[in-house]
């Protein structure tokens, strides 16, 4: 090969070894924008990351400068970052003196390349307000120096919430376990799910002896059945309140009585509880069977007083021996068939026995005289029902007696005696006693007349309802002889029961 030959070959070649170098200068320039690119956007990414995260994030140097806070980390503390950066945070005041000195052990820590946290530190933001916030802090590699990177969370709400949720808790375990009234939970099938140590101590029992047992176990078997059921209908009635009082049987034996309260709610799962509040009320109980029995023994002795005075009037007057009885005895099948409550009744039945005892003071010649009365003996005999109150009112009866006894006289249309009262003015136990009086005396016989018969009786309530005698009163009445069949030779026979049914 020529010499101009090789110079041309040479030539070529470097020619080529240019080209190729463009080529590859051209790559690496292009390769080097795509990095730069790549890292901007990474950037980006990572700044957008963190401003927008939901907790604080800085950076500090390891001696603890301030490099870097993103924007929560500005709303925890208050302070802008421009107002930051650059600043050692022991030498601010964000952090109180008492922390001072943990803040420093955890920033030798981080010198050693060691993480930190949680930890919590109360700090004062830049308008003076305390926030108590937990601080994780990592050691990191930032632009070849190492770093600390800390995430910074306000727990001030969260501390408040879990501090009124044991306040709460401590209120709740108080007035459970330590309230002097016995506290059940029990599911739907009946098992005691808890109970609290009140309740268990007044069976004699433990707590765990108790839970995870049936409830009925507790109660007096006799009772089990009823209790059973009601609690079926409570379970049955959500949020609804029921009460019932049962006897139960403590661990030694001894029967007490007690008083519940219950509703059911429904838990988080949606499984039904019943809640029961339980009060011993034996003491109570045995204190009315006391009264009860206190009570049957004086309405023995009133009855037994009653009994004598009625048979001391009825003495002096033979002619209407039984009056009074029998008057009774219309007088409350009336007020039965009216509807009045059994106390009242009774009411009735204790003032139509001794209705007439005012007339005690009547001379036995007025009240046995065969013929007309005289103006002077009229008036006597008038005065009966004011005398008859005057005996009794002083008498504590358990019903207003006296008044009964000084209105049965008195007429719807005012015509009556001793007040001249008219329509409401007059109680309903002396209506009704009025029209039972006049119904006997019509049908009875009378030393003056012979007896009329209960249809002459019944002919004048029937012409003088709404006149002289209640419409409702008399309507009974006739229904009690109509339609109950009433008749007075019956009632001589059960004259002396304490009450019609």
């Amino acid at each position: 090969m020529s010499d101009n030959d090789k110079t041309q070959e040479k030539q070529t070649t470097d020619a080529k070894q240019v080209r190729r170098g463009i080529a590859e200068s051209k790559s690496s320039r292009f390769d080097l924008k795509r990095v730069e690119e790549e890292l901007k956007n990474a950037e980006e990414r990572f700044r957008a990351l963190t401003e927008n995260a939901p907790i604080g994030i800085y950076f500090n140097e390891l001696n603890g400068t301030f490099l870097y806070g993103n924007k929560k980390a500005e709303e925890i503390v208050g302070y802008k970052r421009e107002e930051l950066i650059g600043k050692n945070f022991l030498k601010l005041r964000i952090i109180g003196p008492q922390n001072l000195v943990k803040a420093a052990k955890l920033l030798l820590l981080n010198k050693q390349e060691k993480p930190t946290g949680p930890d919590k530190f109360v700090i004062t933001r830049k308008d003076g307000t305390k926030k108590l916030v937990e601080i994780n802090t990592s050691v990191i590699t930032l632009s070849g120096r190492k770093a600390v990177v800390g995430m910074v969370q306000d727990i001030t709400e969260r501390k408040r919430a879990e501090e009124a949720l044991r306040e709460s808790e401590e209120r709740y375990r108080a007035l459970f376990e330590d309230n002097p009234s016995m506290y059940f939970t029990v599911d739907r099938d009946g098992m005691v799910l808890s109970v609290n140590r009140f309740g268990a101590e007044q069976l004699g029992y433990a707590v765990n002896e108790l839970v995870g047992q049936p409830v009925l176990n507790v109660f007096y078997e006799d009772d089990r059945e009823a209790v059973r059921q009601h609690l079926k209908i409570c379970i049955q009635n959500p949020y609804e309140l029921f009460h019932w009082e049962f006897r139960k049987v403590k661990k030694n034996g001894t029967v007490c009585w007690v008083k519940e309260s219950a509703r059911t709610v429904q838990r988080a799962d949606g499984k039904p509880v019943v809640l029961i509040v339980c009060e011993d009320i034996t003491k109570r109980r045995q204190t009315e069977e006391n009264l009860k029995e206190s009570f049957e023994k004086l309405r023995q002795s009133l009855d037994s007083t009653v009994s004598a005075l009625a048979s001391a009037l009825e003495m002096r007057d033979p002619y209407t021996a039984g009056h009074q009885q029998r008057v009774t005895n219309l007088a409350c099948a009336i007020a039965e068939e009216m509807g009045l409550a059994e106390e009242r009744i009774d009411g009735i039945r204790m003032a139509g026995l001794i209705h007439d005892i005012g007339k005690i003071n009547i001379p036995a010649e007025i009240l046995n005289k065969p013929g007309q009365l005289t103006e002077i003996e009229y008036s006597l005999f008038r005065n009966h029902p004011q005398v008859g109150y005057d005996i009794l009112k002083t008498v504590e009866f358990p019903w207003p007696v006296a008044k009964i006894v000084l209105q049965h006289h008195e007429r719807m249309d005012g015509s009556g005696y001793p007040q001249g009262l008219s329509g409401e003015e007059i109680m309903l136990e002396a209506r009704i006693l009025a029209v039972a009086d006049i119904v006997e005396a019509i049908a009875s016989h009378r030393p003056y007349r012979p007896a009329r018969g209960a249809g002459d009786a019944l002919e004048e309530i029937l012409h003088n309802k709404d006149i002289l005698y209640d419409p409702e009163v008399v309507d009974a009445c006739l229904r009690v002889f109509y339609e109950k069949g009433f008749k007075f030779e019956h009632v001589l026979r059960v004259a002396t029961s304490p009450r019609i049914h």
